[in-house]
């Protein structure tokens, strides 16, 4: 693969707008026989598109498609690195937030499904029910307790 120039902000820009028309093809997970050709023919579009708007030097889609791969890590490592700042120990005042561009912004609103995390049944924390349980079981011991102290009164 040959290197071309760098994409500019425009360029970036425009290429998440075509990605955002298509988006239901392109970001699908689904790598079945039948979407192969879909998406493939969703990525031709784009980059057809791409070369016509005369922004920049004519690329492949192998080469749109790695540029894409590109941002959406550099989205996902600047969402990794804000999350470590913020849980940084060491004392001091906490770093200032960088604000992302408006690229990073676009990518994070097409992928944010993808940057959720996975539900663990298998920790408590992050089970809601557990902690509506827990709650549950405070405010039924509370009530036992209040019942006992009344219990108590009425047998003196």
């Amino acid at each position: 693969m040959q290197r071309t120039q760098h994409m500019g902000e425009e360029e970036r820009l425009l290429l998440l707008d075509l990605i955002t028309q298509r988006r239901d093809v392109i970001l699908s997970r689904a790598t079945d026989a039948r979407m192969i050709p879909v998406k493939a023919q969703a990525w031709e579009q784009v980059t057809n598109s791409l070369a016509s708007s005369g922004m920049g030097p004519t690329r492949t889609v192998k080469q749109v498609k790695k540029i894409w791969e590109n941002m959406r890590s550099r989205a996902k490592k600047f969402v990794s690195d804000q999350k470590k700042k913020f849980y940084r120990t060491g004392g001091g005042p906490p770093s200032p937030d960088i604000k992302p561009d408006a690229v990073i912004e676009k990518i994070l609103a097409l992928i944010a499904d993808e940057l959720e995390p996975a539900p663990n049944y298998n920790d408590s924390d992050s089970w809601p029910r557990a902690r509506n349980a827990l709650e549950d079981v405070r405010a039924a011991t509370g009530a036992f307790i209040d019942f006992l102290d009344n219990f108590k009164k009425d047998q003196a």
